[in-house]
């Protein structure tokens, strides 16, 4: 983990101002706090704890950010950005997973995202 961490720490700002500014006319950018060692291990220990070694490859957001939209439209278009620059831009970003909980409207109400 904190080989993890450190890696992550020295990435962090260039990944910050890669996203501001590719993302920054589709919503408004929010640099986040890298994720902290104890919650990384804390993870492992519980939410990954099944998985294979290595457990630490699970973890996906120790550099983190938010882009907030204030219409669907704007998400829609800052989400075909980010898909679009990371399937054809040379490997700068590269998309992990998607979390869309934007789908299941039955069971969430207000707050929704796509992680």
């Amino acid at each position: 983990i904190n080989m993890l961490t450190a890696t992550a720490s020295k990435i962090n700002g260039e990944f910050q101002e890669h996203i501001r500014l590719l993302m920054s006319s589709y919503g408004t950018f929010k640099k986040a706090p890298m994720k902290k060692v104890e919650r990384s291990i804390s993870k492992l220990e519980n939410d990954y704890r099944q998985e294979q070694f290595p457990k630490s490859a699970k973890l996906l957001d120790l550099v983190r950010c938010s882009v907030t939209f204030n219409t669907v439209e704007q998400l829609r278009a800052g989400y075909d950005a980010l898909i679009h620059h990371a399937t054809t831009n040379g490997g700068t970003l590269e998309l992990a997973r998607v979390k869309n909980g934007l789908v299941n409207t039955e069971e969430h109400s207000g707050y929704r995202d796509i992680k």
